[in-house]
């Protein structure tokens, strides 16, 4: 079976709560198709979730027997999450004039199959409607889909023409009578859970919070208070008057305490309403708390949607005399779909079916702060606002007391997100360009270094010796300090880049005739030595224990570069761009390769000190 909130157009069905034509009633959804409303009748001041359920169809047009039996199953799964004691109903359906038409019932166990126990004659009808009976008169004709916060509620309702489509409105709502402090209520959590939380069990809740001081009145009922004494807590007592003490041993209703020392003296006060022995300024709302946030806000579960995926939770703000305050709360809306807040015909939806369930608790709030969130650790217990997904104001109107909700006052945090992650975006792109650009500069900085050496080895070119020398690198004697020919001597090693010639190879070492006798150890990768003319370079040391044909210390050459020579003596490395290469250690590098990185960074400059 499909969620109802895709078979009755109302949006978060069962949420969309209002007062009917008379405070005993509670609409559970309207179906635009079938073009009926549908409410529970109960008793005034007492839950309208009970078993059975007393449901009433009223009809805008002409009753139908089939709708209702195309309804109930719909119905079932709906009070499968908003009513699970609910076992069996009875029904009655009504026509636009308020006429009994028909009545009968159905259970859970036969799925919800409607059973007609018959329908009203003319004559029949005609004595009920003259007749007194508890039943309303009439039901107000269909409203659009789009939740209103209140129903008309007249004691002496007539049809109402449903408002134009463009501007949804709704019939003041009369008062609805507060259900005492201390009524018992059921609350099954939820199964669903929004960003990885579930509404927690409320005494689970309440035993995570670790601000409460518990102390026993003198009837052994159960306070929480934020007061903790100092010192020694057996001198402190507590003294109530008003309230009763719950099942569970912790004090509900309306009455106060007193914390007394044992010396007389009065350490705090409570007045108000007390509801899991916690004090509230105003009396307290029969729902379960789930938690509370850093500031020891309080956190109530108000209504859960399991086909839209929302929980709804009341907000008690904490106040500084250690009470809790329902007079200004905040309604909070726990969703992941944050396309719920990107059209206005959604964000209306959710936010009169968060205060139509809020009249069902606190009828006669004059104004809320309504939030939406992603998850509840970060959106609402450190109310962080990269969390939030909506935010605003309402109040009532001051005559017709219907919720007035203007989009131009809220602050729609899904944009404003968005926004700020656009812009983080080109920043972000700001900054990587910069950095590309700054790359290519320092490319063409080398480029046009790297262009002014090669012209100046051009240039030299006439001087076949010195162009040969920028190539090599040897160490130095020097007759009164040694140089570093003596560092060698003395276990040091130096920069070796020479042309050699290799004569052979004896104990994996090559030998070497030119410049001098040596041997090298080729460690460097790739690297494939043979007989004739190379380019060595490398680190140089002293064997300290073989000798040379001169009775020097041999000379060792840990050799990571070895160009091979096309001529005798390397004299082709006397060619500018192979000694440019060798220098640069690549043998690809090219003079216009150079120009191209430097047109990359400065398109329309010219290079300094190139020679084509």
């Amino acid at each position: 079976m499909k969620h109802v909130s895709k078979q009755l157009p109302l949006a978060l069905l069962g949420l969309a709560l209002c007062a009917s034509a008379h405070a005993a009633a509670y609409r559970l959804a309207f179906s635009k198709g079938e073009n009926v409303e549908v409410f529970v009748d109960h008793a005034d001041n007492q839950p309208w979730c009970t078993n059975p359920l007393a449901l009433r169809f009223a009809f805008a047009g002409k009753p139908d027997n089939d709708a209702v039996a195309r309804l109930l199953p719909k119905l079932g799964g709906l009070l499968a999450s908003q009513c699970p004691s609910a076992a069996t109903v009875t029904w009655k359906s009504y026509n636009a004039q308020g006429e009994l038409f028909a009545n009968g019932s159905a259970a859970r166990d036969e799925e919800w199959s409607s059973q007609v126990a018959g329908a009203v004659a003319p004559a029949e009808v005609a004595e009920v409607a003259a007749a007194p009976k508890p039943e309303p008169a009439a039901a107000p004709a269909p409203v659009p889909i789009t939740p209103a916060p209140a129903v008309a509620a007249d004691p002496a309702p007539a049809p109402v023409p449903a408002p134009a489509a463009a501007a949804p409105q709704t019939a003041e709502s009369a008062p609805v009578t507060e259900s005492p402090a201390h009524a018992s209520i059921s609350h099954v959590t939820p199964a669903f859970a929004v960003s990885g939380w579930t509404p927690p069990a409320e005494t689970d809740a309440i035993k995570a919070a670790t601000f409460f001081f518990e102390i026993k009145d003198q009837n052994g009922c159960l306070f929480r208070t934020t007061y903790k004494p100092d010192g020694d807590a057996q001198y402190v007592s507590a003294k109530s008057t008003g309230v009763t003490c719950g099942s569970d041993g912790y004090a509900a209703g309306e009455g106060g305490v007193v914390l007394l020392r044992a010396d007389g003296v009065k350490l705090k006060e409570y007045e108000g309403s007390f509801h899991q022995g916690i004090p509230f300024n105003n009396r307290a709302p029969q729902l379960p708390i789930v938690g509370f946030d850093n500031q020891k806000n309080a956190l109530m579960l108000l209504a859960s949607d399991p086909a839209s995926r929302i929980h709804y939770l009341l907000r008690a703000p904490y106040s500084w005399s250690g009470h809790w305050d329902t007079r200004s709360p905040a309604l909070v809306a726990v969703t992941e779909n944050q396309e719920l807040f990107r059209q206005l015909e959604t964000i209306r939806t959710t936010v009169f079916s968060a205060l139509g369930a809020l009249d069902q608790v606190q009828p006669k709030n004059p104004n809320v702060s309504f939030i939406a969130v992603r998850d509840v650790p970060q959106g609402l217990i450190k109310n962080d606002r990269d969390s939030w997904l909506y935010e605003s104001n309402i109040s009532r109107n001051w005559s017709t007391k219907i919720w007035q909700f203007n989009p131009q006052n809220a602050s729609n945090y899904l944009f404003i997100h968005e926004a700020r992650v656009a812009e983080q975006k080109r920043a972000a792109d700001r900054q990587r360009q910069y950095e590309e650009q700054n790359k290519r500069q320092q490319a063409g900085y080398e480029a046009q270094a790297q262009l002014q050496q090669f012209a100046q080895l051009k240039t030299e070119s006439s001087d076949a010796k010195y162009v040969q020398s920028r190539l090599l690198a040897d160490v130095s004697y020097v007759p009164a300090s040694g140089g570093s020919y003596a560092r060698l001597v003395a276990g040091g090693k130096a920069t070796y880049s020479q042309i050699v010639h290799i004569v052979g190879k004896e104990d994996g070492l090559w030998e070497t005739d030119y410049p001098y006798e040596s041997q090298l150890d080729i460690v460097g990768p790739n690297l494939k030595p043979e007989k004739g003319w190379f380019l060595a370079k490398g680190d140089v040391t002293l064997d300290p224990v073989k000798r040379d044909g001169e009775d020097l210390p041999l000379t060792l050459v840990a050799v990571t570069y070895l160009q091979a020579c096309s001529e005798d003596g390397c004299t082709d490395l006397r060619d500018p761009l192979k000694i440019m290469r060798m220098q640069l250690g690549d043998d690809s590098w090219t003079p216009d390769a150079a120009r191209q990185v430097f047109k990359q960074a400065w398109p329309d400059r010219n290079i300094q000190g190139d020679v084509q």
